[in-house]
């Protein structure tokens, strides 16, 4: 239901974890346990966890900018991107020195950028390509108040 969301606010460097497998209680425990707060766009499932003492905000909106507005807002959250989680897995990123990436990266940006990180988790490798100017014009509508 917000995997795009969880996907942003890892690029955010913000530790979001992302289930599609789990039922509403082990969802409430997993967050109660590891002191994480529950994101959902369920409002029985918000009203259930606070009456059980468990952090939840409910997302109203249906598009991912105006649901990562939301939570922005609530909480204060910065929105300057990082590349310290991976978007996929929530796996920590590390800098990885190019010249071992020359079999992994397409050719073209292999010779174009410098600065790679590989996800210590999936190993999935990323770059500052062209999706970062998409990036970074999405966080400046969204700061620029564009979203809501």
């Amino acid at each position: 239901m917000l995997g795009s969301l969880a996907r942003w606010l890892r690029i955010l460097g913000y530790d979001t974890l992302y289930y599609v497998d789990r039922d509403d209680d082990e969802l409430r425990a997993e967050a109660l346990k590891t002191g994480r707060i529950l994101v959902t766009r369920d409002s029985e499932l918000v009203q259930r966890s606070i009456k059980n003492g468990t952090p939840a905000l409910l997302i109203e909106s249906a598009e991912t900018l105006k649901q990562l507005r939301e939570i922005t807002d609530v909480y204060n959250l910065d929105v300057i991107p990082k590349n310290t989680r991976c978007p996929r897995c929530n796996g920590l990123l590390e800098p990885v020195e190019k010249t071992t990436l020359k079999e992994i990266v397409p050719e073209e940006s292999y010779n174009v950028f410098d600065e790679f990180w590989r996800c210590v988790e999936c190993e999935a490798v990323y770059w500052r390509g062209s999706h970062w100017v998409q990036i970074l014009e999405s966080l400046e509508r969204l700061q620029g108040s564009n979203i809501l």
